[in-house]
C-alpha cells in the first residue's frame, strides 16, 4: 500500500448560502437557452435536470472533505464560487478568492 504527501496547505470549499438559489438560476439559464419560447418545455427539462443534480447533498459531501482533511492537518477555506463557466474555470476562481479573502484577512 503506497502512500501520499500531501502538499496542500488548506482545501478551498465553496460557501452554501444561497446555494438553491444559485442552482435554480442556474437551471433556468440553460432551459431558456435549450428551450427558446417554450415555457411548458423549459419548465420539464428544469425539472429533469434537478432531479440529476440533487442525486448527492454538498453539505455532506463538504461534511466528508473535512472530516478526512482533518485527519491528516489540512485547512478548510471557504470562499464565494462562480455559478457559470466550466468545472475548471470554478474551481479556479473558488482558489483566487479563497486566496484573495486570506491575503486581505492576514494584512
Amino acid at each position: 500500500c503506497a502512500t501520499l504527501t500531501n502538499q496542500a496547505g488548506s482545501i478551498a470549499v465553496p460557501k452554501l448560502k444561497n446555494i438553491r438559489e444559485s442552482v435554480q438560476a442556474e437551471v433556468q439559464a440553460r432551459a431558456e437557452q435549450k428551450i427558446p419560447n417554450c415555457l411548458e418545455a423549459q419548465a420539464k427539462y428544469a425539472k429533469q435536470y434537478r432531479v440529476s443534480v440533487h442525486q448527492w447533498s454538498y453539505g455532506r459531501l463538504i461534511e466528508s472533505i473535512q472530516a478526512q482533511a482533518s485527519k491528516v492537518g489540512i485547512v478548510i477555506e471557504e470562499g464565494e464560487q462562480v455559478i457559470r463557466g466550466s468545472p475548471q474555470h470554478q474551481a479556479r476562481e473558488l482558489a483566487i478568492n479563497v486566496y484573495q479573502t486570506r491575503s486581505v484577512t492576514y494584512m
